[in-house]
């Protein structure tokens, strides 16, 4: 999700922004890398995330962001635990495709992740100029 937001803020103009991203699972505890066909549905995209190391919002200054994406209801309530602010955050309606992991999943999880992240730059970060 923050490699397609990222990408959206920059076609839109908002190269300062900073994207950043972190879970709230134990899972995000753990560290490693992402899973493998989450990187190939990124690489689909033109998006390299094999990079990205997984971390816990425990690890973060929350007071530092502005603004929290979650993924689903299930990350808003727990992200809500850590944060207490429910003003700053916004619910992109995707499912976790895991435990199963199969590309099948990541397909319906792209798309929906594409129209999340399209949604959170619209509401959030108007045009900055258009082209005629």
């Amino acid at each position: 999700m923050a490699a397609v937001l990222h990408m959206y803020l920059t076609s839109a103009g908002y190269t300062d922004v900073i994207v950043e991203s972190a879970g709230v699972g134990d899972y995000a505890k753990t560290g490693g890398k992402p899973a493998p066909f989450g990187v190939a549905a990124a690489k689909f995209l033109g998006l390299h995330i094999g990079g990205h190391t997984r971390r816990h919002v425990e690890t973060l200054k929350l007071d530092d962001y502005d603004l929290f994406v979650c993924a689903a209801d299930d990350v808003a309530r727990e992200l809500l635990k850590f944060c207490g602010d429910r003003s700053r955050m916004f619910n992109a309606n995707v499912a976790n495709p895991f435990p199963v992991q199969f590309q099948q999943d990541y397909e319906p999880c792209m798309i929906a992740i594409l129209g999340g992240m399209y949604r959170v730059v619209a509401r959030y970060f108007p045009p900055q100029s258009f082209e005629m």
